[in-house]
């Protein structure tokens, strides 16, 4: 089963955009997350792109803003 949890914070407010044939809305955003650190002590930073669409992309237009935390729960595309 592909499934997993980030927890991390946005890098950018997110933005909304409305789908090209009128059937609703989505966003991409990005959120850092903290991988640990190297061998010299130096914070390590994971970035990943995420997608939302429909009423999760709405609420995070409207209520999520640069830095907030938040956990991402969904499948893996690489």
């Amino acid at each position: 089963m592909n499934n997993c949890n980030f927890t991390g914070r946005l890098t950018k407010d997110p933005e909304l955009k409305a789908k090209q044939d009128g059937t609703g809305s989505y966003l991409f955003f990005t959120i850092a997350v903290d991988a640990g650190k190297d061998k010299n002590g130096d914070k390590l930073t994971d970035f990943i792109d995420c997608y939302a669409n429909g009423q999760p992309a709405n609420f995070l237009s409207t209520y999520a803003h640069k830095g907030d935390l938040i956990e991402v729960i969904g499948r893996l595309h690489t």
